[in-house]
C-alpha cells in the first residue's frame, strides 16, 4: 500500500492545513489516489479509483459537501504556485504559459486562471489540479508482451485523461530498457513536460536517451538528426504533430506514443492522427478503459 510519504515533493508545496489532510487519508483512498482538485474559495476534493471526495477540516474526507469540508483561498493557491516554482515564476514561464508546472517526480499541476494576450500569459489563478506520478514498473509486462510479440514496432496508447497513458508509456520504456527479451533497443524518450522519465531511476532507463523540454517537432528531429534511435517514445501526441511523427516512420525509426481517445472510432476522426491510424502506420492500437480505472487495458487492436 501507498503511504503519504511516498509523494514528498507533493507535500513540501502543500499548506499545512492541506498536507495534514492528504497524509491523513484512509488507506484505501490513498492508495488509489491520483488528482488533489484546489480551487479558489471552493472544497478541497481528491479523485481516484475511489470517485470524488471533499477534504474536512478535521483531516478526514467526506463523500457528501458540508459545512465542515475544507476550503482552499487564494493564499493557498499562491503558495503552492510559489514553493513549485522555487519561488522563481520566471524560471518556469513557458510551462506556466502552457498551463501547468512540473514537480520533480512527475507530478503535474495543471492551472486553471484567465488567458492574457491571446493565451501568451494568464493572471488570476483560480484552480489547481494536482495530478500524482506513480511508478507501476510491472504494468506493462502484459502490453509489452502483446505489441511487440513479433518484434519492435510502432504503437499508439489511446484513453480518455487520466486512464494512465503517461503510466503505461514510462514502464514501456523501462521495460525496453531492462528486460533483454527485446534486445536492449535504442530508445529516445522525449520528455516534452518533463514526466516520462521522472518516477524511475537512471540505471532503470539504461538503454534510453532522454529529451526533456523539447516540443515533440525540436525533439523527434533531434532524435533523428543526432541519437540514431530504433524507436522514440513521447506523450500527448497532438494533430499538428502528426506531420513530424509520419516523417519520422517514413524514416524507419519507430514511434511510441499516447494520444486522448476513447476507442478506435474517436481516433479515426482525429485530425493528422487519423490518418496514420487508418493507413496503418501503428501496428498497435491500445485501448485503456478510462479514469476510475488507470491502466487497465479495454482492447489491443
Amino acid at each position: 500500500m501507498l503511504k503519504a510519504s511516498e509523494f514528498e515533493n507533493v507535500l513540501s508545496i502543500l499548506p499545512e492545513k492541506i498536507r495534514l489532510c492528504f497524509e491523513n487519508l484512509p488507506a484505501d483512498i490513498l492508495g488509489s489516489v491520483t488528482e488533489i482538485r484546489i480551487r479558489k474559495d471552493k472544497p478541497v476534493m481528491f479523485y481516484g479509483g475511489f470517485g470524488a471526495v471533499f477534504a474536512v477540516n478535521s483531516g478526514s474526507v467526506s463523500r457528501l459537501f458540508s459545512q465542515r469540508c475544507l476550503f482552499a483561498d487564494k493564499e493557498d493557491i499562491e503558495q503552492i504556485i510559489a514553493r513549485a516554482s522555487g519561488y522563481s515564476l520566471y524560471s518556469h514561464f513557458d510551462e506556466l504559459a502552457n498551463g501547468f508546472i512540473t514537480l520533480n517526480g512527475g507530478h503535474r499541476i495543471g492551472i486553471g486562471a484567465t488567458a492574457v494576450k491571446n493565451g501568451e500569459s494568464f493572471r488570476d489563478i483560480e484552480s489547481l489540479n494536482i495530478r500524482l506520478a506513480r511508478s507501476h514498473k510491472r504494468c506493462a509486462d502484459f502490453i509489452c508482451s502483446e505489441i511487440f510479440k513479433n518484434g519492435l514496432c510502432s504503437f499508439l496508447i489511446a484513453g480518455p485523461p487520466g486512464s494512465g497513458k503517461t503510466t503505461i508509456l514510462r514502464a514501456i520504456a523501462v521495460t525496453l530498457s531492462e528486460n533483454p527479451k527485446y534486445g536492449y533497443p535504442r530508445v529516445t524518450l522525449a520528455d516534452e513536460r518533463f514526466e516520462l522519465s521522472e518516477c524511475v531511476s537512471a540505471g532503470e532507463l539504461k538503454c534510453c536517451d532522454v529529451i526533456k523540454g523539447y516540443t515533440k517537432e525540436r525533439a523527434f528531429e533531434t532524435a533523428l538528426r543526432s541519437l540514431c534511435p530504433d524507436i522514440v517514445i513521447s506523450d500527448e501526441l497532438s494533430f499538428k504533430d502528426a506531420l513530424i511523427t509520419e516523417k519520422m516512420l517514413d524514416c524507419g525509426v519507430f514511434a511510441g506514443v499516447s494520444v486522448h481517445a476513447s476507442n478506435i472510432e474517436d481516433l479515426y476522426e482525429k485530425e493528422g492522427i487519423g490518418h496514420l491510424v487508418k493507413d496503418g502506420k501503428f501496428k498497435k492500437t491500445v485501448i485503456l478503459e478510462g479514469k476510475n480505472t488507470p491502466g487497465k487495458v479495454k482492447e489491443i487492436i
